[in-house]
């Protein structure tokens, strides 16, 4: 039953994005740089505790989507 339902979504999934892989894997890579920048301008502030978290988060996030980004370019 698992695998008739992972075949189901997959078939549905490759219609829908089935042209557009490259597309998503770009607009991937853009998104998690921006997070980087976001990231790095809310590290430079340093006003507070909670910033400098979020700042960290965020560009741990850009950091990690560059580099699954580049990995399914490398697959393709």
């Amino acid at each position: 039953m698992e695998q008739k339902f992972e075949g189901f979504m997959d078939n549905m999934l490759e219609r829908i994005f089935g042209g557009f892989e490259p597309q998503l894997l770009l607009f991937n890579v853009v998104l998690s740089v921006v997070f980087i920048v976001f990231g790095v301008f809310l590290l430079k502030k340093q006003v507070s505790k909670s910033r400098n978290i979020i700042g960290w988060t965020c560009f741990t996030i850009g950091s990690l989507g560059i580099i699954s980004g580049i990995v399914q370019f490398i697959k393709i």
